[in-house]
């Protein structure tokens, strides 16, 4: 009902079509992910043990334990016995997914667009019903070992909680990424716009190395961003943008054709994991060749591109390099970049890609 819920525009479009086109008529699930049995077997496992990134950590050997003794202890079948089939389904249905999308997924396109596979995030929630309903048989006769498994449970989920384990690493002055504050990096964001000097609505901005969330939470208007749906039209002029700095690399030309949730700009040379838009300011990396249509960038009101790297040929393509901003408190190092749009080059010159 939740996922309903939280979803609700899509399905609106689905069972109330008002003509918007979305980009998840191209969604290709396939695009990174393998049909294969024994891949399948060992995911059910996986989420099953160890769960999943998007659905918490679980540790489930204590959880399966605790049920076993309450099996044991009243001799008959238990609740937690029944919800733990039920976890057992889920992680079947979701290990075995990408096999129903293959047999049917020709003539269901839902299952693709809405991966009903994304149930898993109703594990934690049945682990944990599970780890109650097992410690209530067990605490009449057992208190002590009830004591012990809420011990255990406790301090596994604690310790591998991601907050926990960044503020640990805060205190010992090894962040692996920025807390709340350096991210949104508010006094940053206000050295640009008093810079800029103009109103924000008056002009729109994109990001290189680094996620667009920050600026859209500071007020600025955003070419990018990470969207569950928008348009198809939208996808493909944003592409138009990048179309030749893509081209150079097969794996982030489909990452965004065949997805394309994450509507950024792209670089061959940064790659497309989640770090190479969490670009800190200590890290100093460049790119040395952007292939970017800063033409294609003004047409769609792209005045300004916030860049966490120093880009070698901005002249080259039409950016003019403005300053670089930074301040303690703020993750980010902003190379501000101003869009001119290409050079003027002369007829037929085969240098000319505009």
């Amino acid at each position: 009902v939740l996922y309903f819920l939280v979803n609700y525009q899509l399905f609106e479009l689905t069972f109330a079509p008002s003509g918007f086109v979305t980009h998840r008529v191209e969604y290709s699930y396939f695009y990174d992910r393998e049909l294969s049995f024994v891949g399948s077997v060992l995911k059910t496992l996986e989420i099953f043990f160890i769960s999943h990134f998007h659905a918490g950590t679980v540790l489930s050997l204590p959880i399966l334990l605790a049920a076993l003794l309450a099996r044991l202890n009243i001799g008959r079948h238990t609740q937690a016995e029944r919800v733990i089939w039920t976890i057992v389904a889920i992680c079947v249905f979701y290990g075995f997914y990408t096999w129903i999308v293959y047999l049917f997924g020709e003539h269901f396109p839902m299952l693709v667009e809405y991966k009903f596979e994304r149930v898993r995030i109703m594990l934690p929630f049945l682990w944990m019903l599970a780890f109650a309903l097992a410690l209530g048989q067990l605490r009449v006769k057992s208190p002590r070992v009830v004591g012990f498994f809420l011990a255990v449970q406790f301090i596994v989920t604690v310790a591998s909680h991601d907050e926990f384990q960044h503020n640990l690493r805060q205190l010992a002055g090894v962040p692996k990424k920025p807390n709340f504050k350096e991210f949104v990096a508010e006094d940053l964001y206000h050295q640009i716009d008093a810079y800029i000097g103009r109103p924000k609505d008056s002009y729109r901005v994109i990001h290189l190395g680094m996620k667009p969330a920050a600026s859209q939470y500071n007020g600025f208007y955003t070419l990018d961003a990470l969207m569950a749906i928008y348009g198809l039209d939208y996808k493909h002029q944003f592409r138009k943008i990048m179309k030749q700095e893509i081209e150079k690399d097969e794996d982030i030309m489909v990452y965004y054709d065949e997805w394309g949730n994450w509507c950024y700009l792209l670089s061959s040379e940064l790659g497309k994991e989640s770090s190479a838009f969490l670009i800190g300011k200590d890290q100093d990396r460049v790119v040395e060749e952007l292939n970017i249509d800063t033409r294609a960038l003004l047409d769609m009101d792209g005045e300004y591109l916030f860049s966490a790297v120093r880009i070698l040929n901005a002249e080259q393509i039409g950016l003019q390099f403005e300053k670089t901003f930074e301040h303690p408190d703020s993750y980010w190092k902003v190379h501000l970049y101003h869009v001119v749009g290409p050079p003027a080059m002369a007829p037929g010159d085969p240098t000319d890609k505009f």
